[in-house]
Order: C-alpha cells, then sequence, then structure tokens
C-alpha cells in the first residue's frame, strides 16, 4: 500500500514538473563529517542547482541557516508529508550514521562510513539498507566493507576506494590557543599536547557492554584515583598535556574534573561548540595521540605522528565484539598494555621520539589508499559522473 501511494505521488509529481533538486544528508554530530564536506564541495562547485535538507532529530534545537528535515522523534503528519515529499524530490541521499534509505529508485545513494573500519559490525552494517555506493579507505578495507554489506551493493565495484571527506580537515592547521586558553591550558605554547580518544566499553544507552571491567574514570589503564594523579604529576614533569575526549556513548563514570589536576584535561562539548572546534581541528594540534579500538586510529595515522595503542582489556574486547581483520596486522603503534606503558609513551613525546614509526607507516599504507587531502574533490568528481553534473 505504501509503494502504491509513494508512486501515484511520484507520478503526479512528474505531471506538475516538480523538480528533483533535493540532496539529503545525515551526520552524527548533525551537519558535520563526510557529508558536509561533500555538500559543501557541490554548492561551491555549482552554486544554487541544488536544495540542501539535513535529516535530524525533532527533539533537538538547531540554530543557524541550515535547512532541516524531521526523520526521527515525535514527528507529526505534516513531518512525515514533508519528509516523503523531499525523498521523492532526492537525486542524492549522502548518510553516515542513521540509515536514510531511499524510496525512489531514481535516488542515488551514497553511505559515507564514518569512521575507518574496525569493529565487527555485520549486523549494524545489514540494518543500513540497499545502497548505491560506499566510501571506503583502501583496497584491504574494500573487501571488508563489501563482506559486511553483503547484498546491499550490486558489485564490488561499488565499494569506492576514495577516503573519507571527512578526513580532509585533518591537515588544516588551525590555531586554538583561545580554546585552550578556556579549556584551562595556561601553559599549552610550552608544552608538547597528547590527545586522548578512547572508544566506549559501557554505552550509555544501557546496550550489551564491550567489556566488563568497568575503568572508573572511562580511561583504560587508570583504575585508581592514585594512578591518575600519578600520570597528572608525570605529565607535569614532561612538560605534557593530555587532553581526553571521552566517546560521545561512554556511559558516565567519575568525572576528571573532581581531582584538581593540572596536565589531565577533559575536553568540553560545550566550548567545541562556542569556538566551532572539530574532532579534525584537535588531532592536528596533538603531538601525539592514545586510543584503542576506534576509528581515531585511522584518521590520526594520515598525519604521521606517534600513536599509542591501548590494549589492556584486548582479549575481553575482541571476544565480546571483535574485529574484521587482524587487529594487528592493521593497527601498529606503541602498545599500551600496563599503565607504566602509558609512563613511556609520555616521555617518548615529550623527548620528540617515536619508535613505533616504521611499523606504523606498513599500517598507513594498508589502511589508506590516499595520503592526502583530497579526498572530497575524489568524490564529487565521481559524484558529478553519476548525476551529469
Amino acid at each position: 500500500m505504501k509503494k502504491v501511494f509513494l508512486d501515484l505521488v511520484l507520478f503526479f509529481f512528474k505531471l506538475l514538473h516538480v523538480p528533483r533538486n533535493v540532496i539529503i544528508l545525515e551526520s552524527v554530530p548533525d551537519f558535520s563529517g563526510s557529508p558536509k564536506c561533500i555538500a559543501d564541495e557541490i554548492e561551491k562547485r555549482y552554486k544554487g542547482k541544488y536544495i540542501f535538507l539535513w535529516a535530524v532529530e525533532k527533539e533537538k534545537k538547531y540554530l543557524g541557516n541550515k535547512q532541516v528535515l524531521f526523520f526521527w522523534g515525535k514527528t507529526s503528519l505534516r513531518d512525515k508529508i514533508r519528509k516523503y515529499n523531499y525523498l521523492l524530490r532526492a537525486v542524492m541521499i549522502v548518510d553516515s550514521n542513521r540509515p536514510v534509505k531511499k524510496i525512489c529508485n531514481k535516488t542515488i545513494r551514497i553511505w559515507t562510513n564514518h569512521g575507518g573500519t574496525l569493529k565487527k559490525c555485520r549486523g549494524y552494517r545489514q540494518t543500513i539498507g540497499p545502497c548505491d555506493y560506499v566510501l571506503s579507505l583502501s583496497k584491504d578495507l574494500a573487501a571488508v566493507d563489501w563482506s559486511l554489506m553483503e547484498g546491499l551493493l550490486k558489485n564490488k565495484e561499488n565499494v569506492l576506494s576514495l577516503g573519507h571527506p571527512a578526513n580532509d580537515e585533518i591537515f588544516i592547521s588551525r590555531s586554538l590557543d583561545d580554546f585552550w586558553a578556556a579549556q584551562g591550558m595556561q601553559e599549552w605554547k610550552r608544552c608538547k599536547i597528547i590527545g586522548w580518544f578512547p572508544t566506549f566499553r559501557q554505552h550509555q544507552n544501557n546496550r550489551a557492554p564491550s567489556t566488563e571491567e568497568i575503568f572508573p574514570f572511562g580511561l583504560p589503564l587508570i583504575k585508581t584515583a592514585e594512578e591518575l594523579m600519578e600520570l597528572d604529576a608525570f605529565l607535569l614533569e614532561c612538560n605534557c598535556y593530555l587532553v581526553v575526549q571521552m566517546h560521545h556513548s561512554q556511559k558516565k563514570q567519575q568525572s576528571l574534573e573532581q581531582f584538581q589536576l593540572k596536565r589531565i584535561v577533559s575536553v568540553s562539548p560545550q566550548l567545541k561548540c562556542d569556538y566551532g572546534v572539530s574532532n579534525a581541528n584537535l588531532m592536528n594540534a596533538f603531538d601525539g595521540l592514545i586510543t584503542d579500538y576506534s576509528g581515531a586510529y585511522h584518521e590520526y595515522i594520515l598525519l604521521d605522528r606517534p600513536i599509542a595503542v591501548s590494549i589492556d582489556d584486548l582479549e575481553e574486547y575482541q571476544n565480546k565484539v571483535g574485529f574484521c581483520y587482524d587487529f594487528f596486522k592493521y593497527i601498529k603503534g606503541f602498545y599500551l598494555k600496563k599503565f607504566s606503558d602509558l609512563r613511556r609513551f609520555v616521555k617518548e613525546i615529550s623527548e620528540g621520539e617515536d619508535s613505533s614509526r616504521s611499523e606504523r607507516l606498513v599500517a598507513k599504507a594498508l589502511l589508506h589508499q590516499y595520503s592526502d587531502n583530497h579526498s572530497t574533490q575524489r568524490v564529487v568528481d565521481f559524484i558529478s559522473t553519476q548525476l551529469d553534473l
């Protein structure tokens, strides 16, 4: 019945010559990532030719000049009619997190991914629905993406190893002086800055945990307040800052703010918003990164800077979540198995050393077909051939 209704509406659209000039976008956070990069480049090249609409949740407040479509939440009948109206008029859908499924065969749908493929996620990928194209980082990862989306794509060639447009921003150096000062990092100019982007273990929506062990501060390796304070003192001694950004899905743990820490700083999401700072901006400013089973690894490795990988709960994580490929073949870096390893990595950064660089470059070649900042250009060049722009 729904298909018949939509076919009738599309028929009347044709009779009325309603233009199909809409591009629907989706990302988390909203208005960001690869969909934003693609939209910006299309608008730059073909100014005014397309209407860009963002699929969002109704309950949130949206500021600025972005046009939105309410796809999720407590949507009204009017919202639904408006949504289907624009879905039928869409020449393209570009989504990356919450699937925006097309209802018209003429619409081209590109799933951009929202990070490098790593975790075993076939169940999630199958919920995405049929796509015309999927973006990938390399030929190796394209083979993985194809296996995860079996039945959703016509053939292997529809996985495009063009890179992720969102990664282009990582190469752009931007002054964060005011942001660092607002974060309380008064001495940042004479210090090395190490970022820490851990993935979540316990989900805030009470999904099944990735590991049973709970790190009290949401940070692997650090299990006591004494270790936290010891690390803070060591960072001061080494003239470094540790900038921590918790995963947005991580269930709330003990706050770092309750301690009088001098060199461990927790990123404020509100300050990031106030100063217009993205994850890519932060990464570009870091002298080194600590991560684990996060897609942040795939992004930061492009900068050819030291990366430490915490693997103290690897066995349990692999058993519960798992990976799409051999973890140690593709994820190379300064492995952190215990707290003392963390101290050694901080020491290396403070002294300008990079002991794992040669192995990391091998991993970089496997994970990235391109190591430049032209992924957006390549993707839009391809889109132009498909839409006859």
